[in-house]
């Protein structure tokens, strides 16, 4: 039996007829029997494709500086999207990470991958909807995704590409005198960011992109690199696998988040991620805007969150006016990361009601 044959044969019926009714197969997962699937962080997107493909997860401004005009993307858009994306960075020259099977004759419960290392493409763009795309586009090719700060200068960079052993980097034209600078220093493929129009496609370009892997050791693969702060030198990388990313991730998140936070921001990435865990949908700021009191109210206004999640900076902003204070008070949490709430602004905060949590690194 071939391989892939093999693979397929370990699928689940349920799975199968899942997938034939979305018009697709999801990606391969080599694992045992009866066994959960749910191995990598794409692993959690395409089973919210299957169960829940119509629910809304993402909430996204339409428009290059739009505060208020969020589209809803469901499962199944964020699907597409990342399959559309996938097969755009191939097509650009970026390998799909192929793991060996060692097939067991004498036992088909069994596969063994002696290809396990991780393979790094780095990431540098404002956080948008082609951002998460392209993290589920790159994770979906098998690779462990750095996660770069959009303000480091270049020394730092370099520093965490070399830590990292990444020689791959996807980025947006805004960083390309970066990138070329790094590349005097270090041997550096880069790709553009793919963009919507070339993944929010009416049509499928082609087959649905599938990639064999065995999940038990995909699991303890790295899932994303995120890196210190650098204040006290240069930024360190730190690693998360998949199975301990979605550890974090299986607290979920019970309310329609406001996520005002970087995805390079673990605080960020682990509320997205834990958004798409409970099937809650998320929406995020406006990237291309610059953060200001009203164009806060006007996004919170128009998405009606359960939770806000920033860091002080916002609280402060929204805290001049009285209606953003009501906003805040609306939310059930309101939680700032990545630097200390100042004790006035905090206990005036707290004083008008407001659910004030500080998330780790705070």
């Amino acid at each position: 039996m071939a391989i892939a044959e093999t693979i397929q044969s370990l699928t689940p019926p349920d799975r199968q007829a899942s997938a034939r009714n979305l018009h697709h197969e999801p990606l391969l997962s080599a694992r045992p029997n009866n066994e959960p699937w749910v191995y990598t962080v794409n692993d959690l997107l395409v089973q919210k494709t299957l169960l829940s493909p119509d629910a809304p997860l993402l909430a996204y401004p339409d428009s290059l500086k739009g505060t208020d005009d969020y589209v809803h993307y469901t499962a199944r858009d964020l699907d597409r999207f990342a399959d559309e994306a996938a097969k755009a960075y191939i097509a650009m020259g970026v390998p799909v990470k192929v793991e060996l099977l060692l097939f067991l004759i004498a036992n088909v419960n069994h596969f063994q991958a002696n290809n396990t290392e991780d393979e790094v493409v780095a990431i540098l763009a404002p956080a948008n909807l082609d951002y998460v795309t392209t993290v589920f586009a790159l994770s979906r090719l098998g690779y462990s995704l750095l996660l770069l700060s959009n303000r480091l200068p270049t020394v730092a960079y370099i520093s965490l590409l070399q830590g990292t052993q990444c020689h791959r980097i996807v980025s947006t034209k805004n960083f390309q005198k970066q990138i070329i600078e790094t590349q005097t220093k270090w041997k550096l493929e880069s790709f553009l960011l793919v963009p919507k129009h070339a993944y929010n496609l009416s049509h499928p370009s082609g087959p649905y992109f599938k990639r064999a892997f065995y999940g038990p050791s995909e699991s303890e693969n790295t899932a994303f690199i995120i890196h210190s702060s650098g204040s006290t030198g240069l930024p360190k990388p730190i690693y998360q696998s998949h199975r301990s990313a979605l550890t974090n991730y299986s607290s979920g998140i019970g309310y329609r988040a406001f996520l005002t936070l970087p995805l390079y921001h673990n605080h960020g990435m682990s509320c997205f991620f834990r958004a798409i865990y409970s099937g809650s949908e998320i929406a995020f700021f406006n990237s291309n805007l610059p953060m200001t009191s009203s164009n806060l109210i006007a996004a919170m206004e128009k998405v009606n969150p359960g939770g806000f999640h920033g860091v002080p900076y916002a609280l402060k902003l929204l805290g001049e006016s009285k209606k953003g204070i009501e906003l805040m008070r609306k939310c059930q949490i309101v939680m700032f990361g990545g630097s200390s709430c100042p004790d006035d602004l905090g206990d005036r905060l707290v004083k008008e009601g407001i659910n004030l949590i500080a998330h780790y690194g705070a």
